[in-house]
């Protein structure tokens, strides 16, 4: 019994502490809050979290007031670089976006990329916890979710 006793108090402490210590930045899923530039930073695949693979890469999402963003990335050190702009609404979760130009000058390899292409629409489930974005999407079948830092 009293073994039984300091078993159920060690487990209360230990639940106590880990929830004191987790965060407590709620998802905010609308609204300004997207506003800003945001740079990919790492992603979570198959429940785990990898840092961008080519750590050249500078992938940068901007969102503007009134609707308007711009995606744009290049690599440090090497020629070329793909950037779009478009409309976007950010509410209930749910970012959608659609492409409403896409630079002229842009890299070949950039065509390749649907999401350099003018008048494609994308529904993505995204929130914003703390200073990083979050974008969920599916690789393969299984989730795939870009996480982006807001830069200054």
């Amino acid at each position: 019994m009293i073994r039984q006793t300091f078993l159920a108090v060690v487990v209360l402490l230990a639940s106590t502490i880990a929830c004191a210590s987790a965060p407590t930045t709620e998802p905010i899923c609308r609204g300004d809050a997207i506003l800003g530039k945001w740079k990919w930073h790492k992603y979570i695949y198959d429940g785990q979290e990898f840092p961008p693979s080519n750590p050249d890469l500078n992938l940068i999402f901007e969102f503007s007031p009134g609707g308007k963003d711009r995606l744009f990335w290049d690599r440090t050190g090497q020629p070329g670089f793909c950037e779009r702009t478009g409309n976007y609404l950010f509410d209930q979760c749910q970012l959608i976006d659609q492409v409403t130009w896409v630079n002229p000058d842009n890299a070949l390899g950039c065509a390749a990329d649907p999401d350099m292409r003018e008048g494609r629409q994308t529904m993505t489930r995204a929130e914003i916890v703390g200073d990083e974005l979050f974008l969920y999407l599916s690789l393969g079948g299984k989730p795939f979710v870009y996480i982006w830092k807001k830069q200054q």
